[in-house]
């Protein structure tokens, strides 16, 4: 009977350790099941658990991120098409408002700050050069680009809330960060001429207009 007991609580024990054990490790590497998995040119793919679409990533310097526009509308209740064309949407990702873009990005990734929009445009040189290897080799009206890392930037244009309209469709790309500047947001931008920067960052936009989101993975 006392070989059976400590038979018993030896495994009890054994149990107890391996929990403590798997929580230690999980609270060091918390995001360990949402790993990255990218090939030798740092490109790869994730896929959105909360409706299962894919994306292609890529990593450019130390950062990691989408690279394609987010296209997820919890239900059809935010965001809005390209001339409420759901065609768009799938070409061009959807566009939101700023309160939608800085809750919109899955987990592990989140909406970029001002600075981090900077770091890919610094890393790849600054100037026109570097707009040019992150946009897309196609769809721009005048001006593709070489998308030498895989980013895929597109000209989805924006909803200006101010005219009510759609614009810029295949001449501009906008893209949210959650840098506030007093009642409006500054926002990263790309052009189809040879002004093209990402310093476009420097205008706000009001926070009800809608323009695309890429998502950044998160450090840890």
């Amino acid at each position: 009977m006392k070989k059976i007991k400590l038979f018993f609580f030896t495994a009890l024990s054994l149990i107890a350790l391996t929990f403590i054990f798997f929580n230690f490790l999980t609270s060091i590497f918390p995001s360990v099941e949402a790993a990255v998995i990218l090939d030798s040119e740092g490109r790869g793919t994730i896929t959105d658990d909360r409706d299962g679409k894919a994306y292609k990533v890529t990593k450019i310097g130390e950062q990691i991120w989408m690279a394609e526009n987010l296209n997820y509308d919890r239900g059809k209740s935010i965001g809005k098409c390209y001339d409420n064309d759901p065609v768009n949407c799938e070409k061009y990702g959807r566009l939101y408002n700023w309160n939608e873009a800085m809750k919109v990005c899955p987990k592990d990734w989140h909406l970029p700050s001002y600075e981090e929009w900077q770091m890919p445009y610094a890393y790849l040189g600054g100037g026109k050069e570097a707009i040019n290897k992150l946009k897309a080799k196609n769809d721009w009206e005048k001006g593709n680009g070489t998308d030498d890392y895989g980013f895929l930037a597109l000209p989805s244009g924006y909803y200006d809330e101010s005219y009510d309209e759609f614009q810029d469709i295949g001449i501009a790309g906008y893209w949210w960060s959650t840098t506030e500047f007093m009642d409006k947001v500054k926002y990263a931008s790309m052009y189809s001429d040879d002004d093209s920067s990402i310093s476009g960052l420097m205008i706000e936009e009001n926070k009800e207009s809608l323009m695309s989101v890429r998502c950044i993975k998160n450090n840890r």
